[in-house]
């Protein structure tokens, strides 16, 4: 519970074994009420680890995409009747411990839709990214903030809080 509202967060993992069980373990349970994985056709162990490490785990059964395991994972959180769904990486890129922070505007009413970003700091590492992922995650955030009149630093990252009554038509 955060501030009085609910919350889960899903975690889309596709053979992430080596990874999954920290990102679980980082997932601040203080501010988590319940942490969903929403396996998408795994052959490896992760989903072992996920609820080793305490998560529930749905299984896809087959490869149908991130699309797919995060409309799940959407759907698990209108049902259970939770206030906010995060959604988090699977494959530790991105920082469960801001989870809070994306909670914040929400929690103060300022927003039922809060977009992570990795590169708030201007410091901020691509990792290992290919100079041509490199060039499309600066270039469409810059397209996508000239639409939308303000400031965008990462558009297609899948760290998010939604309050999920904004979810009901899916």
């Amino acid at each position: 519970m955060y501030r009085g509202l609910s919350v889960l967060t899903v975690v889309p993992v596709l053979n992430e074994e080596r990874k999954i069980g920290e990102v679980v373990r980082r997932i601040p349970r203080d501010v988590v009420d319940q942490v969903l994985v929403v396996d998408d056709g795994s052959t490896d162990g992760s989903t072992a680890v996920a609820r080793a490490r305490g998560a529930t785990v749905i299984e896809l059964g087959a490869t149908r995409g991130v699309g797919a395991a995060l409309r799940t994972g959407y759907r698990h959180a209108i049902r259970s009747g939770v206030d906010v769904v995060v959604t988090i990486a699977g494959n530790n890129k991105d920082a469960p411990e801001e989870i809070a922070a994306l909670l914040e505007p929400i929690a103060e009413d300022r927003a039922d839709f809060v977009q992570g970003s990795r590169f708030l700091k201007r410091d901020a590492s691509y990792g290992a990214m290919p100079r041509y992922r490199r060039v499309a995650t600066r270039a469409h955030p810059l397209l996508f903030s000239l639409v939308a009149r303000r400031w965008v630093s990462e558009s297609t990252n899948g760290f998010r809080a939604i309050r999920t009554r904004v979810l009901a038509d899916l």
